[in-house]
């Protein structure tokens, strides 16, 4: 990988607003940036037709910044059972 394409995937994370891909490696070398707390947020989301009704959900929540050792991911999983209406 070049420089130059080295610094087109930071600047892509940036546009698309993946700060905390920047904000890990940063860690990672050393140089982590200030702690502003844990992010609280709701980005995924399930639909389902009318003719369905949500019987069961998990919904799945961290108390700590993701991604970590317990969870290597930012997006934390969500299930649910439907049944016909």
């Amino acid at each position: 990988l070049s420089l130059e394409g080295f610094v087109n995937v930071y600047e892509s994370e940036l546009r698309e607003g993946k700060f905390w891909g920047i904000a890990h490696d940063l860690a990672v070398m050393g140089e982590a940036l200030p702690d502003a707390g844990v992010f609280e947020s709701r980005y995924d989301r399930m639909y389902c037709s009318a003719s369905l009704h949500p019987f069961a959900v998990l919904d799945t929540v961290s108390t700590v910044p993701c991604p970590n050792k317990s969870e290597p991911s930012d997006h934390l999983p969500i299930a649910a059972s439907f049944v016909p209406r």
